[in-house]
């Protein structure tokens, strides 16, 4: 019998194993035409996760980014009027909750703890958008290369809806330092959170004097008045306002602080839709709903069906099938008894 040498017996086993389905094969990032949108799916072996949906921001939409920096330094970040290419081709590198970039929110003020200076980014133009709806550990700078072949731009934190990093150089061409006079102009399209606005007001000086802070330190009171009436209309309102006027940390804090007692159907109907945020706002909304149902018996058996309506999260229509069971039950007993 003739023996084969044993290099090549080598090289035969390395073909064998880079040919063998077994072999872990490198994540791919696919674009897919769904439900009326577009939507960027992760292929990982045999894994498919859904990483979020593509939508557009529009060209002149203002994003901010708060840094530690000495008046000098501020200057020159002013003076450059963008952010260079190579600054972010390292910021690219680092880690973030969705990966390297540089961040931004859609906020001048929920993320002004991570330093003294605001800066401030106009877009361009029009980019593409994936608003991540990943709620586990994903591995983003392996896949940001193939995201930008796909042309998107930005990728959103899942767990604040208003924060996001930026992998496009294009999109932060136009940069500039804010002050008090930028705020004369602009038009805060959320309502903060009280003690994140005090320390926003106390980082940009001469700002508390700008009529258009004022006007929102006037709406913020008459929110949280509102809230805490005594009239069930008047807190039905306010709490429609907060849904869709307020920033996720003040929607989280005020559905906290939310009192059951005043609520009904409409209540339900403004916080289930929150169910199906990727964000801390599902579990906020949650914890209202759970009071709901144990402080207003008319308002279970709704606020359960409508659960069921609108939420795909396992454990939470659990939660609302086990407290319709223990209903017909209730109700069962009280048909049947003697």
């Amino acid at each position: 019998m003739k023996h084969l040498p044993l290099s090549i017996l080598i090289i035969s086993l390395f073909v064998f194993l880079a040919s063998s389905p077994s072999q872990a094969q490198s994540p791919r990032v696919e674009i897919v035409s769904k439900n009326g949108g577009q939507e960027a799916w992760l292929h990982d072996g045999r894994v498919e996760t859904l990483l979020g949906k593509i939508e557009v921001w529009k060209k002149g939409m203002f994003l901010f980014h708060w840094g530690d920096a000495t008046p000098e330094q501020a200057k020159a970040w002013n003076d450059a009027g963008r952010i260079s290419p190579e600054l972010l081709g390292y910021l690219k590198t680092q880690e973030g909750f969705s990966g390297g970039g540089f961040y931004v929110s859609t906020s001048p003020v929920d993320s002004h703890g991570y330093g003294n200076t605001l800066v401030v980014i106009e877009l361009p133009n029009d980019i593409r958008v994936l608003k991540s709806h990943v709620t586990g550990t994903i591995d983003w700078n392996r896949l940001h290369s193939q995201l930008e072949g796909f042309h998107i731009s930005a990728i959103t934190v899942s767990h604040m809806e208003s924060w996001a990093t930026i992998l496009d150089s294009e999109a932060l061409t136009r940069e500039q330092v804010a002050d008090a006079q930028f705020f004369k102009a602009y038009h805060f399209n959320k309502i903060p959170r009280a003690d994140m606005l005090a320390d926003f007001e106390k980082k940009i000086p001469g700002l508390k004097n700008e009529q258009t802070y004022k006007d929102l330190v006037t709406e913020l009171k008459q929110l949280k008045k509102d809230l805490k009436s005594t009239d069930i209309e008047k807190v039905t309102a306010a709490t429609e306002k907060l849904i869709s006027r307020g920033e996720q940390r003040l929607i989280e804090e005020s559905l906290f602080e939310f009192r059951p007692k005043y609520a009904n159907e409409e209540t339900v109907d403004l916080v289930v839709p929150l169910l199906k945020s990727k964000s801390r706002l599902s579990s906020s909304a949650v914890q209202l709903l759970w009071k709901v149902v144990n402080n207003k018996k008319d308002l279970r058996m709704y606020t359960y069906t409508s659960i069921l309506k609108n939420s795909e999260e396992e454990n939470i229509r659990a939660f609302a099938i086990k407290g319709l069971e223990k209903m017909n039950v209730f109700m069962c007993s009280q048909v049947f008894r003697p």
